[in-house]
């Protein structure tokens, strides 16, 4: 049997967020969700140290308030060990070398398809 992840799915799309958290939740995960970079922030914070490392979380790059790139940075000074796939609908080179310098595992264009997110998740459950 398949080790489970919290997931923690991060967009400001409603729908997107819906989607993206249903189909995850259909492989087993724990999923959670927030509309914005600060609910994110606010929710890892309010996870148990142990937990952190058990955590994906799937950003936004482009979100109202606080983009996904700066969670990710505050995340790193923050040492939180989260392993993060960004997904953005507006790909750039930037966005990747920032992305992959704040230890990003993926970056995924919008529209992507379920499977390779699901793939992405399932690859980062690491034996204990």
């Amino acid at each position: 049997m398949r080790d489970k992840r919290r997931v923690l799915v991060v967009d400001d799309d409603d729908e997107m967020r819906r989607v993206i958290a249903d189909a995850l939740r259909k492989d087993g995960h724990d999923v959670i969700d927030a509309k914005s970079g600060d609910d994110a922030l606010r929710a890892i914070a309010a996870t148990e140290n142990a937990d952190v490392d058990r955590i994906v979380l799937v950003l936004d790059v482009r979100m109202p308030g606080i983009s996904g790139l700066q969670v990710l940075a505050r995340l790193r000074l923050q040492r939180a060990r989260v392993q993060v796939v960004v997904m953005t609908a507006f790909p750039d080179h930037a966005t990747y070398m920032i992305a992959q310098s704040l230890g990003a595992i993926a970056l995924l264009e919008k529209p992507f398809e379920m499977k390779d997110l699901s793939a992405l998740v399932a690859a980062s459950v690491r034996d204990e």
